[in-house]
């Protein structure tokens, strides 16, 4: 049980923080610039008030307890809290509160110019800090608070965080101006079969979404385990040159097939899309909820042409 009336210092916070990011004591003390005695001393009188282990030291590494891995959630939001408060204190910087955000990378070259337009605007006095990654690091960085939110195709799948769906965009075929499909109007998931469908690599929420697309229809795609793209860019090269076609975002379409020689085909009713929406935690203030939404409906969903999310309830991911 917690001491009496214990409360926690920032030092003894920051200690925990920085050895639960590094995983090292030796690392930890370094990068804080102080003794690794004074930040062992820290975190110990931290355990000790709190009445729990919040470390595993070994020999190599030191790992989080499961009481670790609960609390230091907490911990950073309550540094956050601090290091925000400092710095909307600065002359030049007051009222801008840090919050970071992460983006997946198949929405982030096309999301992040009118949302962080927006934000700069109307964005209610936050200064964002960018992180792109694929979805599983975002999820596991908004969970143990190295984030405070990000942007990503939901539902993720994933327990211990919140879901706020955005916008929904849909999908478009992309593929070489000679190919047979070229021509048509409109085609179906169906048109997909026995074609060599080029896939981002492994990781890549797309590639799922593409494979489940041809799945649920049937159509059998050629070299799935061939395919080592890493972004829309070099997929939308790739079928320029005529070597496949692939499943594109219709947002990230108008922005990579523009100046190549490639057909963009829309998709017949019922038009396969995904829906992008905010992870968060529970202790990420509303405040940073409602404002996302709101540049989302003023500013991304005009300049992306998607369609809006009605604002939904809090719903906890995965549960």
């Amino acid at each position: 049980m917690p001491r009496t009336g214990f409360t926690p210092t920032p030092a003894q916070l920051r200690a925990f923080v920085k050895v639960a990011d590094l995983g090292s004591f030796t690392a930890a003390a370094a990068e804080a610039g102080q003794s690794q005695s004074a930040l062992s001393q820290a975190l110990s009188a931290l355990e000790a008030g709190l009445g729990v282990e919040l470390v595993r030291r070994g020999a190599r590494r030191v790992e989080l307890t499961a009481e670790g891995l609960h609390l230091v959630p907490y911990a950073r939001s309550v540094l956050g809290g601090i290091d925000s408060m400092v710095s909307a204190a600065d002359p030049g910087r007051a009222g801008r509160i840090p919050v970071t955000i992460g983006v997946i990378p198949t929405v982030a070259p096309y999301l992040l110019p009118p949302l962080l337009s927006g934000l700069g605007e109307d964005g209610g006095g936050f200064h964002p800090v960018v992180v792109e990654q694929q979805t599983a690091e975002l999820v596991d960085q908004v969970r143990d608070g190295r984030l405070d939110a990000a942007f990503l195709a939901i539902p993720a799948g994933s327990r211990g965080v919140l879901e706020f769906p955005l916008y929904s965009e849909r999908f478009v075929l992309a593929t070489p101006a000679e190919h047979r499909l070229a021509g048509e109007p409109e085609i179906t998931p169906a048109d997909l079969d026995e074609q060599a469908v080029l896939l981002l690599e492994s990781g890549h929420c797309l590639r799922e979404q593409t494979l489940d697309l041809c799945r649920a229809n049937n159509a059998r795609i050629l070299g799935a385990g061939q395919s080592r793209i890493s972004g829309l860019s070099t997929a939308v090269r790739c079928v320029d040159a005529g070597l496949g076609i692939t499943v594109l975002p219709a947002t990230a379409a108008a922005v990579e097939t523009r100046g190549t020689g490639c057909a963009v085909l829309e998709f017949a009713e019922p038009v396969p899309e995904r829906t992008i929406g905010l992870v968060t935690r529970e202790t990420v203030p509303a405040t940073l909820v409602d404002t996302v939404y709101d540049v989302v409906r003023r500013h991304v969903t005009p300049a992306l042409d998607v369609e809006l999310v009605p604002r939904p309830e809090v719903s906890a991911g995965g549960e």
